[in-house]
């Protein structure tokens, strides 16, 4: 919906409440993912799983909330373990 918006095609009401800028949308790759978390631990080896998260959404965007981009991504534990 996020693209056909963006590219100008006309879209319901309810699809117009969907912002283009808050990258709930946008696919996040296990490799985006990865190299975020690779840094992320080079600074900070201790952290959680749920502070990794937070600090993803926070940097790169995704769903708001820790629960909704896990959901989305039920690979990232894996990749959060592997980088671990």
């Amino acid at each position: 919906m996020i693209r056909l918006r963006s590219a100008g095609a006309p879209l319901a009401n309810t699809d117009r409440m969907i912002r283009l800028d808050d990258g709930y949308g946008k696919p996040i790759s296990r490799n985006q993912f990865r190299c975020s978390m690779q840094d992320l631990f080079s600074d900070a080896p201790e952290l959680s799983l749920s502070c990794a998260v937070r600090y993803f959404i926070r940097s790169e965007s995704g769903p708001p909330t820790i629960a909704a981009f896990l959901r989305k991504s039920p690979w990232a534990q894996t990749v959060f373990n592997v980088e671990k």
